[in-house]
């Protein structure tokens, strides 16, 4: 634009070898796009050259026209003249017209003589016959020709530099390539290519993004024969067809203790790999339903927890003087509790192996079990009360109850924060980011919810004890996101982000109303939700704290020290506990990394309890908190995962090493074992009868 203010006009192909005059647009020739004009000298004459090193060019004016063209067109008849028809005309037919053009704009300089120029600023008429016009006309155009073949200069040199990397990125092996969701990843990119790696993008990747550019249409025509050297998976990969010395983002079979079921099984077994202040596992009692029998096996649990919850009401109900209305005018029968005490004093026994010499006691029938619960859910969630009892009958209750409980809190873990609503979460095996996810109460609903939804195919969900006692914050739940880095299956190799962050729910907490707006903490559920009006204003807009943040809040309540010695080492024991007891079911790979996303709830007394490990957690930039943590998490896994190879005392960021097994006998993993007993049909001998 303006350009075309001091009348300068882009010139375009002209499909006869004819331009009039009278035309807005004149046909001149390029100077050389990769020569540099270093001198060039004003002339007040209509045909003046331009120097630049080792070339030289024409410039003439015609009827206004600067015409510029490279000497050496001169004896080809290239000029252009001027017929009396008032028609620019080619002395040489379209085919005796010099080669392609280097420059890729072609400029002309019209004369202000045809008072086309509308710029305010510009006289509406140049005199050629005045010297001084002439020269500051000449002197325009000039300078334009110099700028302009800078420009192509330094875009040659540009492109020259862009060749010679990516030859330099194949030649080295640093070319790498991204899944899908590329833009969440971008700090990744932008991390390789500061190390000199050039990206290789599929065609529909291309597409799906909208990122097709000459740029990257030159890289994947020069990548085309080439393998990447890395690779950032986002959904799947195929192991097969990836060369050995490829670093990807990926275990294979990485699906251990990422899958509600896969991490449900292996804490079963974690009591093998328990390390005083190494590892230890404290997560919720949970149930994978695979088979009738495991529904049987949870029934039975749903019933003890309920007896457990029980007692615990008989004694926060004596204990903070509400005796009086609890055991007066009731409709609950006092029975219940002394079947109540029964029952969790034959578990202890049975833990306690007291139960071996023992003789059996009558079995309970499903009856007693559902006459119990029945009286249990109009105590626990529909305020029902006793029916009236004598003072020494409530402090025998409360002092039975309470030895019971003592004996049984060994065997209980989570004690202190299991509450007693005998609540439970639901969950399906294959889902993520909180889809599915019920909080309920009734057993005859979660029995119905599992079978309803699996149609009678075992192995679709998982039951998990909920945590009734969570700290909380400003009365509202929230659970942490802690990641860590698996760069070494054998000998395992852990790394710790020294960074998180909080995730709030968007209502306040209640354990009368289940809706998962209150309970369910993950982003993809609460962005749903507007927050209630009525929390605590201190509480953030977007639902996240900054690990830091949450430290400031701990020290506001006088509770500094929880955060260095309860909840940083409670994390990295439950990490190091859950990957341990995996571990043998993991497939080492020696260019294999993978980063994890850890749920961790904190109790009413701040010990992390282990919900949930993600693989693949979301990075991107979903809020303020996660948009700045997330870029410097993926940042500091190349610098772990490539700085580290080079140099094993290089910056890892904010990556420290949490957990380095020691090197043993490797073993030899056999994967999915199909025995086979094969022999010969032993045949006796036959005696020869003499």
């Amino acid at each position: 634009t303006m350009l075309s203010h001091h009348g300068l006009k882009r010139s375009k192909k002209r499909k006869s070898n004819n331009v009039t005059s009278n035309s807005k647009l004149k046909k001149i020739y390029n100077i050389s796009a990769t020569q540099e004009i270093e001198s060039y000298k004003i002339k007040t004459e209509p045909e003046f050259k331009i120097h630049s090193g080792v070339h030289e060019y024409d410039v003439k004016r015609l009827s206004g026209v600067f015409v510029v063209k490279p000497c050496s067109f001169e004896n080809r008849g290239l000029l252009t003249k001027k017929s009396s028809t008032g028609v620019m005309k080619s002395s040489k037919t379209e085919e005796e017209r010099p080669p392609k053009k280097l420059s890729t704009s072609v400029v002309g300089y019209k004369s202000q003589k045809t008072n086309l120029n509308s710029h305010g600023k510009c006289s509406p008429h140049v005199d050629d016959t005045n010297p001084i016009q002439r020269i500051s006309t000449h002197h325009s155009i000039t300078k334009y020709i110099m700028k302009e073949d800078q420009n192509m200069s330094t875009i040659s040199k540009k492109c020259r530099e862009f060749l010679n990397l990516v030859h330099q990125a194949i030649k080295m092996q640093k070319i790498f390539s991204i899944g899908n969701s590329r833009r969440a990843f971008s700090p990744i990119r932008k991390a390789l290519k500061a190390r000199g790696w050039v990206e290789k993008c599929s065609a529909e990747v291309l597409v799906e993004e909208d990122t097709h550019t000459k740029t990257s249409e030159i890289i994947n025509r020069l990548l085309k024969e080439c393998n990447a050297n890395f690779i950032w998976v986002i959904n799947s990969v195929d192991f097969g067809s990836i060369r050995d010395g490829t670093i990807v983002s990926r275990f294979p079979k990485s699906n251990h203790f990422t899958t509600k079921v896969g991490l449900c099984s292996f804490l079963d077994e974690f009591h093998w790999f328990y390390e005083p202040n190494i590892s230890k596992a404290v997560a919720p009692r949970t149930f994978k339903i695979v088979t009738e029998e495991d529904i049987d096996n949870f029934i039975k649990e749903f019933g003890l927890t309920a007896c457990v919850a029980l007692l615990k009401i008989i004694v926060n109900q004596v204990t903070t003087a509400e005796s009086d209305h609890f055991f007066r005018n009731g409709k609950v029968p006092v029975s219940v509790v002394d079947f109540a005490n029964a029952q969790c004093s034959e578990y202890i026994q049975h833990r306690q192996h007291d139960d071996i010499d023992r003789q059996e006691s009558p079995p309970t029938t499903a009856k007693d079990w559902t006459d119990f619960l029945t009286w249990f859910s109009r105590l626990a969630h529909e305020d029902e009360k006793f029916q009236t009892t004598t003072y020494p009958m409530i402090q025998a209750l409360y002092t039975m109850s309470k030895i019971t409980l003592k004996n049984i809190e060994p065997y209980w873990p989570l004690f202190e924060v299991e509450g007693w609503k005998n609540l439970w979460v639901v969950k399906p095996a294959a889902e993520f980011c909180g889809r599915g996810v019920k909080v309920m109460r009734n057993l005859e609903d979660i029995i119905c919810n599992v079978e309803a939804a699996t149609d009678f195919r075992m192995g679709r969900h998982i039951v998990q004890k909920y945590i009734e006692r969570p700290l909380l914050i400003y009365n509202t739940k929230f659970d942490i996101r802690q990641w860590f880095l698996v760069t070494s299956v054998y000998p395992l190799t852990i790394w710790f982000y020294k960074e998180c962050y909080l995730r709030f729910s968007s209502q306040p907490f209640s354990l009368v109303n289940l809706h998962e707006s209150i309970h369910l903490t993950n982003n993809a559920i609460q962005r749903n939700y507007s927050n209630n009006r009525h929390r605590d204003p201190k509480l953030p807009q977007e639902n996240m704290w900054h690990s830091s943040k949450f430290q400031d809040y701990l020290n506001e309540i006088g509770e500094t020290d929880k955060w260095k010695t309860v909840i940083l080492p409670g994390m990295k024991q439950g990490i190091v506990g859950a990957v341990l007891a995996s571990q043998d079911d993991m497939i080492d790979r020696t260019n294999s990394f993978e980063l994890y996303g850890a749920d961790f709830l904190l109790g009413i007394d701040y010990i992390p309890i282990l919900l949930e490990i993600n693989m693949g957690p979301a990075m991107h930039a979903s809020t303020k908190v996660t948009g700045d943590i997330c870029k410097n998490g993926l940042e500091d896994v190349i610098k772990v995962v490539l700085d580290t190879k080079r140099n094993p005392k290089a910056d890892t960021g904010k990556f420290e090493m949490l957990y380095k097994q020691e090197l043993g006998p490797r073993p030899h993993h056999t994967g999915e074992l199909e025995l086979l007993v094969a022999g010969t049909k032993i045949v006796p001998d036959r005696r020869i009868k003499k």
